[in-house]
């Protein structure tokens, strides 16, 4: 008895040890793949903040580059004037840089305008946002496996609970099944016996004659 007791305490500490295996296997899956998860969420959460930091809108740019052309017509005519009158001087080479870095100006404001209209900057952000979707569909799959796993591990620490549940539900239908066997068994039997004294009972009898 004393190694019959040992050998069950030995089963139940081993036994737990399993279920402790399948509740940190399932406990770390859970944290990596949730942190994998969130990461990929918040690093999603923030594309395009500092675009919309400093918002502006299809009018304002508009604007802006309305100011811009307008800036341009006097320093044109300026220019003009200085070229009629010293040519290709100091202060017109001067007017002229001027006049570019406002086209450069205009040309920016007006790329920015075409973004907006076109919604390139929604399909930019929406890209940018594309390169974290693998964060959250691996967090996901270590979350699933590592449920699978430990899942399977923790059966294993319950077959014998599994086993005597299948036993208990298989052998009462055995039992019945071996006892109406047994019956019909020994039904045949009797009929076998009686027809072998009846006949032997004829034969008898035929002898005595």
């Amino acid at each position: 008895m004393s190694n019959e007791y040992l050998n069950e305490q030995k089963y139940q500490q081993s036994n737990k040890k399993v279920k402790m295996v399948a509740l940190i296997i399932l406990l770390v899956g859970i944290l990596i793949g949730g942190s994998l998860i969130i990461t990929g969420a918040v690093k999603m959460s923030t594309v395009g903040e500092a675009e919309t930091e400093d918002v502006r809108t299809e009018e304002d740019i508009q604007t802006e580059i309305d100011a811009l052309n307008d800036e341009l017509v006097p320093l044109k005519a300026k220019q003009n004037t200085e070229f009629r009158e010293n040519g290709f001087s100091e202060e017109y080479y001067r007017i002229e840089n001027e006049i570019k870095k406002k086209n450069t100006k205009i040309s920016d404001l007006n790329d920015e305008l075409w973004k907006m209209e076109s919604g390139y900057n929604d399909t930019r952000n929406n890209v940018d946002k594309a390169k974290y979707v693998p964060f959250i569909i691996f967090g996901a799959f270590i979350i699933i496996s590592s449920g699978m796993i430990s899942g399977f591990v923790f059966i294993i620490s319950k077959r014998r609970e599994i086993l005597a549940y299948t036993t208990q539900q298989v052998l009462p239908v055995a039992q019945e099944g071996a006892g109406k066997m047994a019956h019909t068994a020994g039904a045949f039997a009797r009929e076998i016996a009686k027809g072998a004294k009846e006949g032997w009972e004829g034969t008898g009898n035929n002898n005595q004659q």
